[in-house]
């Protein structure tokens, strides 16, 4: 679907890496971890821990309350019809602004990245489809400051019927010539609207594979 080709040699230059990845002592021993705000969605944490010289570091991070060991907290979806992408425009608290970005949710527990994926993207867009190649590894949303992660689920769009967004969800969907993505964004970033680092991490991807 959307993939990158590696030679043989980038290849087993990766996996030289990771092993050396792997090998690499873990540096640090956690002293504490103390929840310093619970809401209804996120929990403010404050962990210590030790480094390697000994000395403490006390760091502050934001968790899910829907966190779940073995399960990743979120999806998002790519999706493509035809020849142009399905992306959505909502606003988005945090930021006070309109931030263009892929569908995305949380998982519900128990439920299948695939199955997780194909239920945002109706809810948020209307479209039906079905799941293209396999599910990526879980990865890392904002590492810096949570613990949040999420897997990417590639989608094939067949057919388009009515959203079934949250009451308290606007969004706008956006289709986008495939082609044309890197320069869509750049054109409604001058606009004022907010680009999700996820979609342009995508395009200066897909831009370099062209």
């Amino acid at each position: 679907y959307y993939h990158f080709k590696l030679s043989h040699q980038q290849m087993s230059s990766e996996q030289e890496s990771k092993s050396q990845t792997q090998k690499q002592p873990h540096i640090y021993s956690v002293d504490s971890e103390t929840v310093r705000h619970s809401g209804k969605w996120l929990q403010f944490v404050e962990r210590r821990y030790r480094h390697r010289d000994g000395h403490e570091i006390v760091y502050e991070s934001v968790h899910r309350q829907t966190q779940r060991s073995g399960q990743a907290a979120a999806v998002i979806v790519v999706p493509r019809f035809g020849d142009s992408l399905v992306l959505v425009k909502q606003y988005r608290a945090p930021v006070d602004a309109w931030v263009l970005e892929f569908p995305a949710g949380l998982t519900d527990p128990g439920e299948s990245a695939e199955a997780a994926a194909l239920r945002e993207l109706a809810e948020e867009t209307g479209f039906s489809g079905s799941v293209v190649g396999q599910v990526s590894p879980r990865c890392a949303a904002e590492c810096s400051i949570s613990s949040a992660d999420e897997v990417f689920v590639s989608v094939a769009c067949q057919s388009r019927g009515a959203q079934a967004s949250e009451a308290d969800e606007d969004i706008e969907v956006v289709l986008v010539p495939a082609k044309q993505l890197l320069q869509t964004l750049d054109s409604m970033a001058r606009e004022g609207c907010l680009i999700c680092s996820r979609l342009q991490a995508f395009a200066v991807g897909l831009a370099f594979n062209t």
